[in-house]
Formats: C-alpha cells, structure tokens, sequence
C-alpha cells in the first residue's frame, strides 16, 4: 500500500542547534525592533526593504531563517545609523530621495559606505542582543551584498544597473 521508509538516524544536532538559534536570533531582533516601534513583515513577494515612513521592515519568508536574520539586522542597523545626529553628514547620498536616480559616483560610493556601515551596526547588534550566528555564513551573505552594492557603484556596464 504505502511505501515508507522509517529511519533511526539521529539528527544532526549541530543544524538542529543553528536552526533554532536563527529562529531564536529572528526573535531576539523583532522583539528589538518592536520596543522601537517597528513592524517586520515577512513576504513571498519582497527584497528586504525599509520603510522609515511607516515604520516597517519587509524580508522575504523565501530564505532560510538564517539569510532573514542576516537581512533582519542589516536593515537594523540601517535604522541605528540613521538614529545618529550625524547621519545627514556622513551620508549625505542617503538623503537622496529614494526614486531619483543617482548618478554622481560620489553620491553611490557613499551609498557603499552606508551599506558597509549598516553590515557593521548588524554586527554590533548580534553582540549586544547575544545573537549566536554562522559568522561564516554571515560573512558570506555581506560580501556578496556589499560587491552587488560596489558593482552598482562602479557601473561597470559588464553587471548593468540593477543592483539598486
């Protein structure tokens, strides 16, 4: 009738344990971002994506617990950047208006810097809220977005100018 296989293998404890640190992390940081008055809606149909206006942070439930807490913090520390009374000084491109199209290089280098910057926040964020992570996983997750970010940057016509 049905064909079912029953297995005794144990598992593994080691993802077991990451899965629910990354549930626990995601957690740890909603909670966070919920005493500051944000909203974290998780979505099939998003990028992250920080809204300061509404005060709402959207992360695609498509990626695996750990790639939304990556994200999660990193839109975080967007957050606490801009809380910074010198925000406006060391980011000055970060004002620009969100559908106008950059096209001063300074102006998206200094966009690479806030994005660096923000990645940094995350990182202060994971140890002051004792988030356990994969720093390699982590680290991985923020190079990549970072050479997304320098590729746009650089205009380089061999990646286009989707990056933004």
């Amino acid at each position: 009738m049905y064909n079912v296989k029953l297995s005794c293998e144990k598992k593994n404890p080691r993802k077991v344990r990451s899965k629910n640190q990354n549930y626990f992390g995601l957690k740890k940081v909603k909670k966070y971002l919920s005493k500051m008055g944000w909203k974290v809606i998780l979505s099939r149909s998003t990028t992250s994506v920080l809204d300061f206006e509404d005060k709402i942070i959207k992360i695609n439930n498509r990626y695996i617990n750990s790639t939304k807490l990556f994200y999660l913090l990193h839109e975080t520390g967007h957050i606490l950047l801009e809380k910074n009374k010198y925000y406006n000084y060391l980011y000055p491109a970060g004002c620009i208006e969100y559908n106008k199209s950059i096209h001063r290089k300074c102006d998206r280098i200094n966009i690479l810097q806030e994005e660096s910057a923000a990645w940094d926040m995350a990182l202060l964020l994971i140890k002051s809220l004792k988030i356990k992570i994969n720093l390699d996983k982590f680290s991985k997750i923020r190079s990549n977005s970072l050479l997304s970010y320098a590729r746009w940057a650089d205009k380089n016509p061999e990646y286009g100018n989707s990056y933004l």
